[in-house]
């Protein structure tokens, strides 16, 4: 069994893997130790553990690796075995963007991939299909979105992503979910279009991310929804 970790900004997040499928997924609530004690009293002990940190430092969870002798494979952009995916990693590039990435080129290994991660941050990874980084952006992720109008306004309330989002909002709270859900896709299908029509005709793009949003049935390229992306990348890279 593998336990992949997937720490964000936001939140972290595990799955279990046996027979190369991911058989357990959940969010972290509580203590590292008390996961631990958790996942090892209930499903056994891992075998691997494979990682993806974004957070900075994680001394309590480096703290439980060395209790249980267990060492861990952190993913980095300078890590050897993502090298053989993809040339040009960028200095810097998070870890779990580089492994939904990965995941990407997997799947689609003649393609040219556009890779969106809609958490915290938005954010958008271009792979061709000669598997050289081609670059992205980053902008801000739904929640950032609304906390920002909330802070930098005296009137407006500090929404969640959860609730109506329509086009147009019939009051304050369903204009600003919609203002925030509904420009994010704009922007992602925006990025798309110019994607295919600047080069990338064949493009097929990867939406993983606690909000990523469906996309409008009039982007004509191929779109994979796939909320393990991540997860899924962790595997391929450390793959034996």
């Amino acid at each position: 069994m593998i336990l992949l970790i997937d720490i964000g900004n936001t939140s972290a997040k595990y799955a279990l893997c046996r027979d190369g499928r991911i058989v357990v997924t959940d969010r972290v609530s509580g203590s590292w130790a008390t996961v631990g004690s958790h996942i090892i009293t209930t499903y056994g002990m891992p075998e691997q553990v494979l990682i993806s940190n974004v957070a900075g430092p994680q001394p309590e969870l480096e703290a439980l690796l060395y209790s249980l002798r267990m060492e861990a494979r952190w993913l980095s952009w300078d890590t050897p075995e993502a090298q053989r995916f993809f040339t040009a990693i960028p200095p810097g590039l998070g870890a779990d963007r580089l492994a939904a990435d990965v995941a990407a080129c997997t799947m689609a290994p003649d393609a040219d991939v556009l890779v969106v991660d809609a958490g915290t941050c938005l954010t958008f990874d271009i792979i061709n299909a000669s598997r050289t980084y081609v670059g992205g952006s980053i902008s801000p992720g739904m929640g950032l979105r609304l906390k920002a109008m909330h802070d930098h306004t005296a009137a407006l309330p500090l929404l969640t992503p959860q609730g109506d989002a329509p086009v147009i909002g019939t009051d304050i709270y369903t204009a600003m979910r919609g203002g925030c859900c509904n420009g994010m896709r704009w922007e992602i299908e925006g990025y798309v279009r110019h994607l295919v029509a600047n080069g990338f005709p064949d493009l097929r793009v990867f939406c993983t991310g606690g909000d990523a949003p469906v996309l409008a049935d009039d982007v004509s390229v191929r779109v994979t929804h796939h909320p393990h992306l991540v997860f899924q990348g962790l595997l391929e890279v450390y793959k034996e």
